[in-house]
């Protein structure tokens, strides 16, 4: 499983009841990119009709209380912009209905996932072009990074890079957590001096 490809794509736009939509796949041109990055373009081979279907997952399947469990099913078209993807999730429980929640926070996006066996991939003017990326496999909610990657990575490799990202904004948190409590601290402080000082005139 860890073998698995996997390539950003857009932001999942909550639809209501449940319904989401977006752009599981973005098209790109070489001028888009730096030079070690991938695009995917209209000829790319997706092995997709329209109205194809798939399965949808969190994070790849990599979600220590969501496992592979499938959150619902989606259907896929070609667009001018990419590979349109709309689904419904089943909202069974509290851990489906909070995916939601983050879905209509704007806090999750698409990401494909492949086998590294059927993706091709060609060294073009600047970066690389996927001619063949098959869909139908993994469409997964994920947290939406801070740095967008025009990569294909590993599963592997995503989900360090996605620790890495989630240990800094712990950190993040820490630090503006640790700040309120100084900032409490100097307000209770300031409140004692004020009450020893007028106790003092007293």
């Amino acid at each position: 499983m860890k073998d698995l490809l996997v390539f950003e794509g857009g932001e999942i736009k909550a639809l209501g009841d449940g319904k989401i939509g977006g752009h599981l796949v973005l098209f790109g041109s070489p001028d888009d990119l730096d030079l070690e990055d991938d695009y995917f373009d209209a000829d790319t081979d997706f092995d997709l009709t329209d109205g194809k279907d798939t399965a949808i997952y969190f994070s790849h399947g990599m979600d220590e209380n969501l496992k592979q469990r499938k959150l619902g099913r989606g259907t896929l078209k070609i667009d001018d912009v990419g590979v349109w993807i709309e689904g419904q999730l089943e909202l069974r429980d509290e851990y489906e209905e909070a995916i939601y929640g983050l879905v209509e926070a704007g806090k999750l996006g698409w990401s494909s996932g492949t086998a590294p066996h059927l993706m091709a991939r060609e060294e073009a003017e600047k970066g690389y072009y996927i001619s063949t990326w098959p869909l139908g496999l993994d469409a997964s909610l994920t947290p939406m990074p801070a740095d967008p990657r025009n990569k294909a990575i590993t599963l592997k490799t995503w989900a360090s890079m996605q620790s890495a990202e989630d240990t800094k904004s712990q950190e993040g948190d820490k630090v503006e957590a640790d700040q309120d409590e100084k900032n409490s601290r100097k307000k209770q402080a300031v409140a004692a001096a004020l009450v020893l000082s007028g106790a003092a005139k007293n």
